[in-house]
């Protein structure tokens, strides 16, 4: 295994063919990764704007520090994991205080990666910043801020891109969001595959708000969530788009579970050409929308709606065959105001 640790400016720094840890600054205090320690936390000025290259092997790049805290700023770094599996942190592992993530780019490419934008957890008054994350081959986790959000940490407006995987999973912004944290305005593309995507995280906790978020499935069924897959407390989810993309697709427009005091938000469900089979489990008449502009239709008039006992059918292509139909899952009555049309 090799360590590598970069200067205070930009720096290019490449591992091996083996196991590497690479940092990007000279902040390595409190590493668990038996690198050495030095530099204490980042908690004043900015990290360098470095680019930091895996190559073959497991890797575990950080883009500029362990730590991120006080006013310390991350740098925009470029991380590319390379072959085999990879753990990618665009800023740190922690950031808490007031400490902020820069607008990082990471590439997971070959293998099972693991891409967090900013940070393993962000605490008190943390900032993400906005990455562009896009996981490559393999089986890739995204998380476009932290594994873990708290305290009043805001998420960026990052963009994920799950890439040629056959199994990814996105979240927006963290895997757990609590206490007072808010996600920012993501855009999720799960690429090829089938996909689990979650607008912000996969459960929001006490008085999280997600962001308005755009989710995109591709190709490949998958499941989408617009906020989370569960919301709890006084969780509030955001005004987000949801779009299926081809195959049979599971989609939410806030969450799969949610307590009696978490509030929705009001999402558009989008359907163009060729859009599968898919099923909206929890559309809200009167508040959410579904858009079927991309079929060229122009009213309620010509859609083809049918009665089930699971719900309202929508037939977007008028056939016999169940090849692009919707199904409002538990609604039996829908409105030409709960429509977006051409």
């Amino acid at each position: 295994m090799v360590n590598i640790i970069g200067t205070a400016g930009n720096d290019k720094l490449k591992g091996g063919g083996d196991a590497d840890n690479i940092f990007g600054d000279p902040f390595t205090t409190g590493d668990l990764w038996g690198v050495r320690e030095v530099g204490g936390a980042l908690d004043s000025g900015i990290g360098g704007s470095d680019t930091l290259i895996g190559r073959d092997g497991p890797d575990g790049l950080i883009g500029d520090a362990w730590e991120i805290a006080g006013s310390g700023l991350g740098g925009n770094d470029l991380l590319n994991g390379g072959g085999g599996f990879d753990l990618l942190y665009g800023d740190a592992i922690e950031i808490r205080g007031s400490g902020r993530g820069g607008n990082d780019t990471l590439k997971g490419n070959a293998g099972n990666d693991q891409l967090r934008g900013d940070a393993g957890a962000m605490y008190a008054n943390a900032r993400g910043g906005d990455d562009s994350l896009l996981g490559g081959g393999g089986n890739d986790e995204l998380y476009g801020d932290a594994g873990s959000m708290n305290h009043n940490s805001r998420g960026g407006n990052d963009t994920l891109i799950g890439g040629s995987g056959d199994f990814d999973f996105l979240r927006g912004d963290a895997g757990v969001m609590n206490d007072n944290a808010s996600g920012g305005n993501d855009r999720l593309s799960g690429g090829n595959g089938t996909d689990w995507i979650y607008g912000d995280a996969e459960f929001m906790y006490d008085n999280t708000q997600g962001g308005d978020d755009t989710l995109i499935g591709g190709n490949g069924d998958d499941l989408l969530f617009g906020d989370g897959g569960g919301m709890y407390g006084n969780a509030i989810g955001g005004d987000d788009r949801i779009v299926g993309g081809q195959g049979h697709d599971e989609l939410w427009g806030d969450a799969s579970t949610m307590s009696p005091s978490a509030v929705g938000g009001r999402d558009v469900f989008v359907f163009d050409n060729g859009s599968g089979l898919d099923f909206i489990r929890d559309f809200e008449v009167g508040k959410d929308k579904i858009d079927v502009s991309g079929y060229g239709y122009h009213s309620i008039a010509e859609l083809t709606l049918e009665d089930s006992e699971g719900g309202v059918i929508i037939d977007l292509d008028a056939t016999a065959a169940d090849a692009n139909e919707v199904v409002l899952v538990n609604v039996f009555e829908v409105f030409a105001g709960d429509f977006i049309f051409a």
